[in-house]
């Protein structure tokens, strides 16, 4: 698996086309405009990327520096707003692959906290996210609906990361290209 960069100006309309694939996964909470501004915010607040297995996009995780309920105060805080991952990759180790590459991407931009929002009742997600993180509180998303917040330091998710890589045969991460 190999990461790019989307740049908005060439990817914009590939990248939410790729998101819209997603709609139903959002159980109805989101539709196709919030799932654009989630994109928009993401283009000019943080970065988005596309995860490639044979040249065919798989996913794609969008982060932005520091968190919006904060008015990005604090650069040092990766949000991420969404990551989404088609339905043949995740139940695989994908997602922890994914992960640790993003570790080296957030180290080379000085980020020493992640946090991300899963819809409170969206169990998949929660339960996907506390193996990893803890819930600190609940909040509301920009839609209104009521979620979950995620945080965890860096250095914790540096050891979470690599209990699951000793799990399997040998390493399952390989620097991105």
């Amino acid at each position: 698996m190999k990461f790019i960069e989307c740049d908005e100006n060439k990817d914009f309309e590939a990248t939410l086309d790729f998101f819209l694939l997603f709609l139903d996964d959002f159980q109805g909470t989101l539709d196709a405009n919030a799932m654009e501004d989630a994109l928009n915010l993401t283009y000019l607040h943080g970065k988005v990327y596309c995860a490639l297995r044979q040249e065919k996009v798989i996913g794609m995780v969008g982060f932005t520096f520091g968190d919006p309920d904060d008015h990005y105060l604090d650069p040092s805080i990766a949000f991420i707003v969404y990551t989404l991952l088609l339905p043949d990759y995740r139940r695989s180790l994908d997602f922890v692959t994914g992960c640790r590459a993003f570790l080296d991407i957030f180290e080379a931009s000085h980020i020493t906290e992640v946090r991300f929002k899963a819809i409170y009742n969206h169990r998949y997600n929660n339960q996907l996210y506390s193996k990893f993180s803890r819930s600190t509180q609940q909040v509301l998303s920009s839609t209104g609906i009521p979620c979950n917040l995620y945080t965890i330091k860096m250095e914790d998710l540096k050891l979470k990361l690599g209990r699951y890589e000793r799990r399997s045969k040998g390493s399952i991460y390989k620097k991105p290209e």
